[in-house]
């Protein structure tokens, strides 16, 4: 299996994001272009954050399923894991893409009730987008990890963490590190609904503003 490189995909994610947002700068863009480019942005950045969280479960999991598992191999992971959950660049930049959202869905140019619905999808987007993020960022900073009891919920993190610990005390072929049900359960836990119900308010917005003549 190829080794995953979550620190060249969030670098690679950065230069997508700013290379769409570059398009502002034209002399010609108007708000609303400008808009479309930021929603196309946020679909991109939470996709990315998503394919590579489930990335790392995946790794771990085949990790698991080898009968003597490679300490390279886990050790790679476990850094590559730590930069996953470390690494704000991604964050920030929601952060502020979330800002441009919420400036455009209270725009005067929308106070018109022919914008109504138009409105109302960017409020929601809005919404779903600070969900999206305090999720992030309370991963992030352990918060959830804190608040719940560590035998109660697989997820990345614990994962991670299990295998940092069996690592530091030296593996052995009879290691459970962890076990495939915990990798299993890790990767149910996983929640894509969020994701899933932003994209499709992405994709609702982008219809609407393509149909609407806004001045």
């Amino acid at each position: 299996m190829t080794a995953i490189g979550i620190d060249l995909d969030i670098g690679d994610t950065v230069r997508a994001i700013d290379e769409i947002l570059a398009r502002r700068t034209s002399a010609e863009t108007t708000v609303w272009d400008s808009l479309r480019d930021e929603l196309d942005a946020i679909a991109q950045t939470t996709m990315a954050l998503d394919d590579m969280y489930l990335s790392l479960l995946t790794e771990i999991e085949d990790i698991i399923g080898q009968p003597e598992p490679s300490a390279e191999r886990i050790a790679g992971v476990i850094r590559q894991g730590h930069i996953y959950c470390s690494d704000r660049k991604l964050l920030g930049r929601l952060i502020e893409l979330r800002s441009a959202v919420s400036v455009a869905a209270f725009h005067e140019d929308l106070k018109r009730r022919r914008y109504r619905e138009i409105s109302s999808t960017l409020r929601s987007i809005d919404a779903r987008l600070g969900t999206y993020i305090v999720r992030l960022r309370r991963f992030q900073n352990g918060e959830d990890s804190e608040a719940q009891d560590k035998g109660s919920r697989w997820d990345l993190k614990r994962l991670l963490d299990l295998l940092a610990r069996k690592a530091s005390l030296g593996l052995r072929a009879d290691d459970d590190i962890p076990s495939m049900q915990a990798c299993e359960e890790a990767i149910r836990n996983f929640d894509g609904a969020l994701s899933e119900d932003l994209w499709s308010l992405i994709g609702r917005a982008r219809q609407q503003l393509a149909m609407a003549r806004i001045r």
